[in-house]
């Protein structure tokens, strides 16, 4: 991660969001969140959030609740979990702010 967040600066970013599905976010990770001018990091709580993390305001947590929901509710009613992910693409386009970088 540090390694890449420096590329990413010496390559003119100015903003840089990191997506973690499963956030395992020990202390040392959030000491190089902290450290390295990541902008944000966003994850999904798919695992307990770790309490020394909680002071960070850089971490997004995200709710998978309504994704599980509709996935469940798809496959009972025998349709495409996939064309749901498709439509949701459809839906939300591109919205990455000119000079940031995705991780």
């Amino acid at each position: 991660m540090s390694r890449t967040v420096k590329d990413l600066r010496q390559h003119g970013a100015r903003r840089i969001y990191m997506y973690a599905t499963h956030g395992v976010l020990s202390p040392a990770a959030m000491e190089r969140i902290n450290k390295r001018g990541v902008t944000e990091v966003v994850i999904t709580n798919s695992l307990p959030f770790p309490e020394h993390a909680r002071k960070c305001e850089k971490i997004r947590v995200l709710s998978l609740g309504q994704v599980l929901a509709e996935v469940m509710l798809r496959i009972y009613e025998q349709k495409s979990v996939s064309q749901m992910f498709w439509e949701n693409q459809k839906k939300m386009g591109s919205k990455r702010p000119s000079g940031t970088a995705t991780v």
